[in-house]
């Protein structure tokens, strides 16, 4: 039996990308507070790790250094192509 002894981590960081002419206005308040959405749209999924999501010209840009809640999901339910999403895992 081999015991590990050194630094284990379970933590990992994700990124996605919207752009903004491919979205509502709705679509991208939305994002912009999916916190106050979650529950609504992905009951199943409760954000208790948050995402660092901003605004800049032409994208909405997300960060997060644990991934817990499925932001590919909300994003889906709320009806944002696949086109004009990415992610980076």
């Amino acid at each position: 039996m081999k015991i590990r002894v050194d630094f284990v981590t379970n933590s990992s960081s994700s990124s996605f990308i919207v752009v903004k002419s491919a979205i509502s206005e709705e679509q991208k308040e939305m994002i912009l507070n999916y916190k106050d959405h979650a529950l609504e749209i992905c009951p199943e999924e409760y954000p208790d790790e948050y995402w660092d999501v901003y605004e800049t010209e032409y994208m909405i840009r997300g960060t997060t250094i644990m991934d817990n809640f499925d932001m590919y999901k909300f994003l889906r339910r709320i009806g944002v192509p696949d086109e004009a999403i990415s992610f980076e895992y």
